[in-house]
Formats: structure tokens, C-alpha cells, sequence
């Protein structure tokens, strides 16, 4: 595989960037995000665009972290590009919040290039997820009991987040930066099998390859092709389907409880996540069971019950319609449920 050719045609494949676009790149010291780097690099001529990287120290290992921090100043002045940089203790995040490490790590990285597009006025922020990250978050997801959403693995683009190396496989970056004798630092805590990912990497996936499936890669990766062509199909419907069944108000989703149970139960599911996401901007920590104990209620609970639902969300059931609020009703309701977080 070329790799400077497939990073190019990934990027117009999925119309990643435009002419004169702003674009951070997240860069850790590790061998993906300087590929990345000095692929965008080398191209932002011919791209037509302005580099930035934004580099986070999450305080795990310590001394190591402050050198990836020195590796990246240093990379950014020989290779001219403006450098954002913040240290933040994600181990008192995990502490404070009761997140697993991975968790905080990722909220708090996101949150940070969020303050670095709002300084920079960034149109895209680029991440260096692999095909090999994607085909192991496929199979993190199954593993999870993810629905058809979670076997899509990662998406290419989404909202302003790019990924122009999620079509390359690990080897070939790593080949291509020896090749151009490019540095990088290498994570001590990605050769252990101590975190989930990790363990999948280093332990399951080179068994699965061995004794049951040597396509696995491939294989997972149609899996997600099939996924998002169906999951293409049932949004479409939903989003037909719900015209007639939803009604959106200033911070109100009103369902007709009768059209409602009239409907497929996929469609029920893809639509009560559907609220849940218009009052409150996501649907993050949203699961199918959640979705599951909401449609029963819908359907079953009497009039003028209330529940409590994620992400600080209300629903009260009348006669002939189900409302969903960001704010408090007003009146007591005749029972109050809890949706268990």
C-alpha cells in the first residue's frame, strides 16, 4: 500500500477537508499521530490548508509524559507548525469521577481539542485512528452488546472530527516512518494487557488469527459495512416515520402514544433515542435498555404517571400523548418512576 496515495484518497473519498480549511491535528508522540502529522505535513500545500497540533498531557507516566510533551515542542518548531499544549491530571479525573481511565482520558483529550478549535477558529480536527483501531472497536462493541450504531466501529467523519488514516493498517505506518526515518515515542502502557483494547490487540485478536478466522480484520471490517448500509435504511424510516409520530417544542418532544405503538419496534427504539437526543444534544450513556424500560412505559404505564429519565430528562404519559422535557412539569403526577442510570 502507498500510503501518502490512500491518505490522499481517504481524505477525498470522505471530503475531509477543503481549500483554505484550519485543521488540528491530535498529536501524541506515538507512531499514528505523527504519521498523520507529517503526512498533512507534506501535503498542506497541495491540500491548501493551516496547521495546528494540539498536544495533552494526561499525567499517567509521569516523566515519560513530560518528554512526549518536549518530543512534540520539538517536532512542531522543526516541521513549523503552531503548537497547543495543556497538562491536565487525569488520574484525580478518574478519582473525582468514578471513570474508568480510558473514559477520563477520552473526555478530557476531547474537551481539550474543543478549547483548542475555539482558539483557532479550526474547521476540522484530525485524530490518528488506524484501520486496525477501527476493526478492534468493532469487536470491543460486540463484546459490549452494541446495537447495529456500535458495529459501524469509527467513523471516518464525524461532526468536525477527521480521520485520514482509518483505511491504513498499523503496519504500514509504522513501516513508512521507519522508511523516512521519522522519530516517535513509543506509550509504555500500550505493550501491557492491562486496559481492555490492549488486551484484545495483544492477546485475543492474534488468537482469533491463528486458530479461527486469519481474515478477522477483513471480516470485521464487511460486518461494518453491512451495518451502516442497514443502519442508513433505518434512519431514513425513522426520520419518515416520525414526522407523523413526533412533534417538537421549545424544550418538549410530544409523542402520539397511538401511532406510536402502531410502529415496528426497531423503529420505536430509533425513535425514543431520537427524543432523547433532540432535548438533550446526544445520547451518550442513553443505552437499549433504557430505550427498552422507555417504550414499555409509553405503551403500558396509566395516564398521568411520570418517569425519570438519563441526562436529567422528564416524561410524563397522558391519555393520548408522551412528552419528554428538559424542564420540570408542573403538576404532581399519580406515579413517578425511575429510570434506572
Amino acid at each position: 500500500m502507498d500510503i501518502k496515495k490512500q491518505f490522499l484518497k481517504t481524505i477525498n473519498k470522505y471530503n475531509m477537508v477543503q481549500k483554505g480549511d484550519r485543521v488540528i491535528v491530535g498529536v501524541s508522540g506515538g507512531p499514528d499521530s505523527i504519521c498523520l502529522l507529517h503526512l498533512f505535513v507534506t501535503f498542506r500545500s497541495k491540500i491548501g490548508i493551516c496547521l495546528y497540533v494540539a498536544h495533552l498531557d494526561h499525567m499517567f507516566r509521569g516523566r515519560e509524559s513530560e518528554e512526549d510533551a518536549y518530543f512534540v515542542k520539538d517536532l512542531c518548531k522543526k516541521w513549523d507548525v503552531p503548537l497547543f499544549s495543556d497538562k491536565i491530571n487525569v488520574p484525580e479525573y478518574v478519582e473525582k469521577f468514578g471513570l474508568s481511565p480510558e473514559d477520563a482520558a477520552r473526555r478530557v483529550r476531547y474537551d481539550f481539542f474543543r478549547r483548542v478549535k475555539e482558539q483557532t477558529g479550526a474547521q476540522k480536527i484530525a485524530i490518528g485512528h488506524n484501520r486496525n483501531d477501527h476493526e478492534e472497536t468493532i469487536l470491543m462493541n460486540i463484546f459490549r452488546g452494541a446495537g447495529l450504531d456500535g458495529l459501524i466501529g469509527i467513523d471516518p467523519v464525524r461532526d468536525c472530527y477527521i480521520r485520514p488514516l482509518i483505511e491504513i493498517p498499523r503496519e504500514t505506518i509504522e513501516r513508512y516512518l521507519k522508511q523516512e526515518n521519522i522519530p516517535f515515542r513509543i506509550d509504555a502502557t500500550n505493550l501491557t494487557s492491562d486496559y481492555f483494547r490492549n488486551s484484545l490487540r495483544l492477546e485475543l485478536i492474534p488468537l482469533i488469527r491463528k486458530k479461527y478466522c486469519p481474515h478477522l480484520g477483513q471480516s470485521l471490517r464487511r460486518l461494518a459495512e453491512i451495518a451502516r448500509r442497514d443502519l442508513s435504511f433505518m434512519e431514513e424510516e425513522t426520520a419518515r416515520t416520525g414526522v407523523n409520530v413526533i412533534t417538537c417544542e421549545h424544550e418538549k418532544v410530544i409523542i402520539d402514544v397511538k401511532k406510536f405503538s402502531e410502529l415496528h419496534e426497531a423503529i420505536k427504539y430509533r425513535l425514543v433515542r431520537s427524543a432523547v437526543e433532540k432535548l438533550a444534544g446526544n445520547v451518550k450513556d442513553f443505552e437499549t435498555r433504557h430505550a427498552k424500560l422507555l417504550v414499555d412505559f409509553i405503551e403500558k404505564a396509566s395516564p398521568g404517571s411520570m418517569i425519570d429519565l438519563p441526562k436529567n430528562l422528564q416524561g410524563v404519559k397522558e391519555y393520548d400523548y408522551f412528552i419528554i422535557s428538559n424542564d420540570n412539569f408542573d403538576e404532581i403526577p399519580d406515579y413517578r418512576y425511575i429510570l434506572g442510570i
